[in-house]
């Protein structure tokens, strides 16, 4: 019986312990948050550098912002299923926007994506509802593969090429929307001058009626 108590009692009192740490974290609200020592992940931070180094000093760079902070959906009370895919997807959050450094106007998002190993059950495909949703908002998407090395020069020509496709569909939308502002002019000229036409000809008429003296 003796060597029942040699247990039982450091077992009791480790059972002791460990309850009065678990209330007093619990009373005290400690050991219920930690933070990251870095905002970026590693690998994320290979790549600012090697995208700091790329651009120099035109743009700045913005990292882990939020899709909805850049893109809004024309109709939130519709369903949208490629939007909802975003979570699903982990591609809630755009790793890197450049923003020009004078009025910090969006010229693209940049994602890294990751290639991991496929089990026999997955299914590859390419496809990424954050792509599309950036294609139809005009917003240029910078897809580059992540690694341990990055090619400055192939950073340099991507971010080229996307600021050039987003300048050119800024203009393209632009020049949509001073049409569409001409048309409803030319639509309200056309309207003020047939009635400006119907009233000339009404009283012309009525005139034509009155009775000679």
């Amino acid at each position: 019986m003796y060597w029942l108590y040699l247990i039982g009692l450091p077992a009791l009192l480790l059972l002791v312990i460990t309850l009065f740490r678990r209330l007093r974290a619990s009373q005290t609200g400690r050991m219920t948050y930690s933070r990251k020592e870095f905002l970026l992940s590693t690998e994320e931070r290979l790549f600012y550098a090697a995208l700091r180094e790329a651009i120099g000093e035109n743009f700045e760079i913005f990292p882990m912002i939020h899709v909805e902070d850049l893109i809004t959906p024309r109709n939130p009370s519709l369903v949208d299923k490629t939007w909802d895919l975003l979570d699903t997807n982990d591609e809630a959050i755009i790793p890197f926007v450049l923003a020009r450094k004078s009025d910090l106007g969006i010229a693209c998002g940049i994602q890294l994506i990751q290639h991991k190993g496929l089990r026999s059950r997955d299914k590859i495909t390419n496809e990424s509802p954050l792509k599309t949703i950036c294609q139809a908002a005009g917003l240029p998407l910078i897809r580059m593969e992540a690694g341990p090395f990055y090619d400055n020069e192939d950073i340099r020509q991507a971010v080229a090429e996307a600021v050039r496709r987003g300048d050119g569909a800024c203009l393209f939308e632009n020049l949509a929307r001073l049409g569409d502002a001409r048309a409803r002019r030319n639509h309200d000229d056309r309207i003020a001058r047939r009635a400006a036409r119907t009233g000339a000809e009404r009283e012309s008429h009525q005139g034509c009626k009155q009775p000679a003296h």
